[in-house]
């Protein structure tokens, strides 16, 4: 069984680098981490990361993505996405046999 968490348990691999929370991917083989990374003479950023398992590798950087400075707007966008996501889920939608009745509104 592969674990992601003991990169977590070490804080990072890296130096200047400290893992904030990890999550699954739409795959066994496929990983989300947030990372803090501490720069000289810059301002602490966050990085978005996506990882994946490779026979021999372990787990390696996939892709990585700088999040915006302004986390509150990104929070704000994500709970958007989220009830957006979650209206158009399928248990969201009313049952094709559920009681309910259709009122035809007026035309202009």
């Amino acid at each position: 069984m592969r674990r992601f968490s003991d990169k977590l348990e070490n804080q990072s691999e890296r130096i200047g680098e400290m893992c904030l929370g990890v999550l699954d991917g739409e795959t066994q083989d496929e990983k989300f981490e947030v990372v803090l990374r501490r720069q000289e003479q810059r301002p602490p950023s966050i990085e978005l990361r996506l990882v994946r398992w490779g026979e021999g590798v372990g787990w390696y950087v996939q892709r990585t993505t700088p999040l915006p400075a302004d986390l509150c707007g990104l929070r704000g966008l994500l709970r958007r996405a989220q009830r957006i996501h979650a209206s158009e889920s399928p248990q969201a939608r009313p049952q094709a046999n559920a009681r309910g009745r259709v009122i035809a509104l007026p035309r202009p």
